[in-house]
């Protein structure tokens, strides 16, 4: 149980500290074609497919709202888990960054392996309009220079 939790935190992370987090913004309120994704964040839609087919194997998007399945550019992509920043604290050289995440109907249906001895699950199923959430805390660190415009001279080898 803990694995699969680590696995997602993990991804959510990895996606927190790098551009993924870009194309993922992009679908958090409303879901949008790969296309549709690139044009709004001005990378090549390649780089957004690849990014969303990462999401995907992760469990972070689902296809939604499209007939035709297989069709990566014209299928409408939604985030199944929303990250929410709740606060952001730098300590010496580490980030840290404490977020809700809330998911989705679709993370559930789709994703989670638990969902037979879910509570909120449960709830959903009975049609309830309930939005299952999580706080974590994920860590990065940073690397500092005394100054950003000067490199120092090298004393030895």
């Amino acid at each position: 149980m803990e694995e699969f939790w680590d696995e997602v935190y993990e991804a959510i992370g990895e996606m927190m500290f790098t551009d993924k987090i870009y194309v993922f913004r992009e679908i958090v309120d409303e879901p949008k074609t790969i296309r549709e994704i690139a044009n709004a964040t001005g990378m090549p839609y390649v780089t957004v497919r690849k990014y969303i087919r990462w999401g995907a194997e992760k469990g972070l998007v689902a296809v939604v709202g499209t007939k035709k399945v297989g069709g990566a550019i014209s299928e409408k992509w939604l985030m199944t888990i929303i990250p929410e920043v709740e606060s952001v604290d730098e300590d010496n050289l580490v980030i840290k960054v404490k977020l809700k995440i809330r998911m989705r109907r679709e993370f559930c249906e789709q994703v989670c392996p638990f969902k037979k001895d879910c509570p909120v699950y449960a709830e959903i199923k009975s049609g309830k309009d309930v939005a299952p959430y999580r706080e974590i805390e994920i860590e990065k660190r940073t690397f500092k220079g005394v100054k950003a415009e000067v490199c120092e001279p090298l004393e030895s080898v």
